[in-house]
């Protein structure tokens, strides 16, 4: 629990002595003082009228969030999510827009595209990896565990060079419904995602994630699709994005 600590970080940022938090939260002096030596528990309403004030959530006073980090890297990442969902909601809202304009507009795609998610014919197959985890692609063999073939609508639309194609199978259930665990996903190899594209990213070179990649300077914030998972804020050279998700499926194409 970090709730002390989150607790005196912040009042200190605003500029407050532990009388004038105590006044503005109608609280006594020395129940702040308390809360900040980790000698009080903090009832509910009062933890709410905090993070109000503060303009926090209540997970990240009490340190379930960015648990690992200490306060002042807590908050500074916690508000940095908060400015970057911002705009990644206002740049979803805009795309729904274009979305609805679109639906009124005649595809600038082929026909044979407009009215078909994928054709029946297809070119040679790629790797599908049940995962991938550390920095060195040639390691990545090991976790091959089939092939399977690419459309040809894929190649035609995003590069016919199939070294730039491989499958990887989905673990986990943070991106569901989006995704779910044992569906297989077509990346394309990639670094240059917009914010919010679906991709898959490697940080501090475990196993690769997939998440809604969002970048700031000097920042890589990954969200997922399941609200029961916290948004991961990474340095920026502690991740490598690896591709962009296109498609999903539950069995080989064909």
């Amino acid at each position: 629990m970090q709730f002390d600590e989150r607790l005196k970080y912040l009042r200190m940022e605003k500029g407050l002595s532990e009388k004038e938090l105590a006044d503005e939260l109608q609280a006594t002096e020395s129940s702040i003082r308390l809360y900040e030596k980790g000698k009080l528990d903090v009832n509910l309403d009062m933890l709410e009228r905090m993070a109000n004030f503060f303009g926090v959530s209540t997970k990240l006073l009490l340190g379930t969030i960015f648990e690992d980090l200490p306060a002042e890297e807590a908050i500074k990442s916690y508000r940095l999510v908060q400015e970057l969902e911002a705009e990644r909601q206002k740049a979803a809202a805009e795309n729904n827009r274009h979305s609805e304009i679109a639906k009124t507009t005649p595809s600038p795609l082929p026909a044979a595209y407009s009215a078909k998610s994928f054709d029946t014919l297809y070119v040679s197959t790629v790797a599908i990896y049940s995962k991938l985890a550390g920095n060195n692609p040639a390691d990545w063999a090991a976790y091959i565990e089939d092939y399977w073939p690419v459309s040809v609508s894929i190649i035609n639309i995003y590069g016919n060079d199939l070294s730039n194609y491989f499958y990887v199978r989905v673990n986990g259930d943070h991106m569901r419904p989006t995704l779910n665990p044992g569906e297989v996903i077509l990346i394309k190899k990639q670094s240059d995602l917009q914010n919010n594209d679906v991709g898959l990213v490697l940080c501090d070179w475990g196993e690769a994630i997939v998440a809604r990649i969002t970048h700031s300077v000097d920042k890589v914030v990954l969200y997922f699709d399941n609200q029961s998972f916290p948004a991961q804020v990474y340095e920026a050279n502690q991740c490598r994005v690896v591709g962009k998700v296109l498609w999903k499926t539950t069995r080989p194409p064909g």
